[in-house]
């Protein structure tokens, strides 16, 4: 009787300690993973700041690829079951920006179909963050993971609100730089109402412009340096023979916008090549044409792409209502307001 008592107790001491020792074991292997991830925490934080220094201007190649190395390394530093929530939730904050970086990027090359699945993918995740997002409205919730830069008054994800702020800008500019490719894919009524959806809708307010200050025309051009085929507009099936009609070019430079259409571009061409090193320089440079009677003021809007405005007679490069067109386009073309947000400490 007393040896069969004492094998039972020796019995469940040897299944406590081997329970104990499993629980160590788990408990550190946990323990561990969560020190990986706070240190790609840290990594990934650290890029935000990168972006905020870099105002994420174009070529935005670099940011892409850091973000694809962090997005590839995160799941083996956090592949523990336990740890699966996490770990979806920092891969899918990964794939917006990664997505968001590279429409941005694809829109400055003029990438009509590679921007539009990019734009798609971010806006998939978005939608679904949303209801989440505001479920949380008013409450004290303040997401762990999803809550950079959060205002103390505000519950609702910083994250996913400044994510969300560079969709909106992204969606702008797509709609302006390619604005004749979706004039094309639909009504009247259908591009309507997709531009009163935007931000801020470019093409309204530079026609409101043109009329209001009695400006001829509004270009966008390409500059097609080093490009194998000509820029299309919209999306050519490769299998199909007849593809779809070609931006209006001539060597280097190509037109992707013409609003209203009429103008002879090659003034436009050759005053791009002239003042190539003041345009890098963010400058307003201007060109009067005694042959045609016209003045063409041109700015550099993205990495490849070029704002004109052509006006009728003679026109003062310091004319206010010429500046005051080119300030807010290009404020709210270039992402800078989207990097600033970034700012470590902002509320």
């Amino acid at each position: 009787m007393f040896l069969s008592t004492e094998k039972q107790e020796l019995k469940i001491n040897l299944v406590e300690t081997e329970s104990n020792v499993e629980q160590e074991s788990l408990i550190s292997a946990i323990c561990l993973q969560l020190s990986d991830f706070c240190a790609a925490r840290l990594e990934c934080l650290s890029l935000y700041i990168q972006m905020y220094k870099s105002t994420l201007s174009s070529p935005l190649h670099t940011l892409c690829s850091e973000v694809e190395v962090l997005l590839e390394s995160y799941p083996a530093k956090i592949s523990h079951d336990c740890l699966k929530r996490i770990q979806d939730c920092v891969t899918e904050e990964l794939t917006v920006l990664l997505a968001l970086l590279q429409a941005g990027q694809k829109i400055s090359e003029w990438n009509y179909t590679g921007a539009l699945y990019d734009m798609d993918e971010a806006h998939e995740v978005l939608v679904r963050w949303k209801p989440l997002v505001m479920n949380h409205q008013g409450s004290t919730f303040r997401g762990s993971f999803f809550s950079f830069g959060e205002k103390s008054s505000t519950p609702a994800s910083g994250l996913y609100l400044w994510m969300e702020k560079f969709f909106q800008t992204l969606k702008s500019r797509f709609t302006f730089y390619f604005y004749e490719a979706l004039s094309t894919s639909g009504s009247a009524d259908e591009l309507k109402q997709i531009l009163s959806r935007v931000k801020y809708d470019f093409v309204t307010k530079s026609m409101s412009h043109i009329k209001r200050n009695d400006f001829q025309q509004l270009l966008l051009v390409l500059d097609t340096k080093g490009n194998d085929m000509p820029p299309q507009v919209g999306y050519s099936f490769p299998t199909l023979s007849d593809s779809p009609p070609t931006a209006s070019s001539a060597g280097d430079y190509s037109v992707v916008l013409n609003l209203p259409p009429a103008c002879n571009v090659q003034p436009v061409f050759s005053l791009i090549n002239d003042k190539m090193d003041e345009l890098k320089q963010e400058k307003i440079v201007y060109y009067s044409s005694v042959e045609t009677s016209k003045t063409y003021f041109c700015a550099q809007a993205d990495q490849k792409i070029f704002i004109v405005l052509v006006c009728g007679g003679y026109r003062n490069e310091k004319d206010s209502n010429l500046i005051v067109y080119f300030n807010e386009v290009l404020n709210n073309l270039k992402l800078k307001k989207i990097a600033l947000l970034l700012k470590p400490g902002n509320r």
